[in-house]
């Protein structure tokens, strides 16, 4: 089973500049369009397990979860990680919190 790697706000940054991980945004649509990462899709968390669909075919594709404050994208890193994927990136202050470590 896959393991949950937590990320602070400088490992977020670097993962921001690789195209090859995909992000997952597990927020409300309200929240979505207040701000997201680049590049991020739009999947709220209790909308998942109907969607499965949109998630990587490749069960060992890197995929970074976030949410505002870290406990949704847990949920979902926990959800993911059921469904076999092996390389779950979880945002572990969330969005917000990657927002206010970035503006000091």
């Amino acid at each position: 089973m896959g393991k949950i790697k937590n990320l602070d706000h400088k490992e977020v940054t670097e993962i921001l500049k690789e195209s090859k991980v995909k992000i997952l945004d597990v927020r409300t649509l309200e929240e979505f369009e207040e701000g997201a990462f680049p590049g991020a899709q739009l999947l709220p968390v209790d909308e998942l397990a109907a969607n499965v669909h949109l998630l990587p075919q490749d069960k060992s594709a890197p995929i970074m979860v976030y949410c505002a404050h870290g406990m949704r994208s847990l949920r979902a890193a926990d959800f993911l990680r059921s469904l076999g994927y092996t390389q779950i990136l979880n945002v572990k202050a969330g969005y917000c919190g990657y927002v206010e470590e970035n503006e000091e």
